[in-house]
């Protein structure tokens, strides 16, 4: 518990320091906003008092996050304000990967693909 409180933080660093930074487009950091607001939000797919399914859907969702936050972003950018070394980084993103296999791809495209508006 105590490795976990500690991991908070960093995290909550992480997550500022790639919304205050300008490299980081607009769509990744409306992506950003939107996690925190769904984590922070005590309504949730799967209640979180339920023990392990409470967490999963919360787990799934930052993996998709993570996995869609690559693409837009690349490894060097997120490895930037990574707080961790690098070799979790790519862990952590492997681990991502599989989790964001779960989610079938039509739900995953459209969580995470921006919605275009007709001109």
């Amino acid at each position: 518990m105590k490795a976990f409180s500690l991991l908070l933080p960093r995290l909550a660093g992480m997550l500022t320091a790639l919304m205050a930074d300008r490299a980081v487009p607009g769509r990744a950091k409306l992506l950003l906003a939107a996690l925190a607001v769904y984590l922070v939000t005590p309504l949730d797919l799967i209640p979180d008092f339920i023990p392990f399914f409470g967490w999963l859907d919360d787990a799934v969702l930052v993996a998709l996050v993570l996995d869609r936050l690559v693409s837009l972003l690349g490894r060097p950018l997120l490895l930037k304000h990574w707080p961790f070394e690098a070799a979790s980084l790519d862990a952590t993103l492997a681990t991502a990967r599989r989790l964001a296999a779960w989610v079938p791809e039509r739900l995953r495209t459209r969580v995470l693909t921006p919605r275009r508006v007709a001109a």
